[in-house]
């Protein structure tokens, strides 16, 4: 008899395989309060004249996440301007694929998309999402 998992623990193993090498975060933790430090989810680069050049900025987040902080948003907005990049939020949902009521899989549902130089937000499906991907820096 197959064993298959509840939600809450296919979203737990989701997060699991998201697992980040966290050394240097609790390394860095160490140092005095006033050095501040944070991580970029993506920086979207395509191949232009031989050199991969960034062509966008990329923080991603679970659609039912804590939304980013004020501080992350301007520190994206702040790189964004500087490097003349467009900068995007992310949320996207995760759909769990049932047979029967048994888990078998998930896939990722939808992305909203916040553009946060304009301030405007899009949800694209799965293959509209892939599409934006591909055409960023043209």
């Amino acid at each position: 008899m197959k064993k298959y998992i509840s939600d809450k623990a296919l979203y737990e193993k989701i997060n699991r395989l998201n697992h980040k090498d966290l050394t240097y975060n609790l390394w860095h933790h160490t140092l005095p309060r006033d050095c501040y430090a944070m991580d970029i989810d993506f920086i979207e680069m395509r191949n232009i004249g031989g050199k991969l050049t960034p062509v966008a900025i990329i923080e991603t987040k679970y659609k039912n996440a804590e939304d980013i902080k004020d501080y992350q948003r301007e520190v994206l907005l702040s790189i964004a301007e500087k490097l003349d990049l467009p900068c995007y939020v992310v949320y996207h949902r995760i759909d769990i694929i049932k047979n029967r009521g048994d888990i078998i899989g998930f896939n990722v549902g939808s992305f909203e998309v916040l553009n946060l130089r304009t301030g405007k937000t899009k949800i694209y499906n799965p293959k509209e999402y892939e599409n934006f991907i591909k055409n960023l820096g043209r």
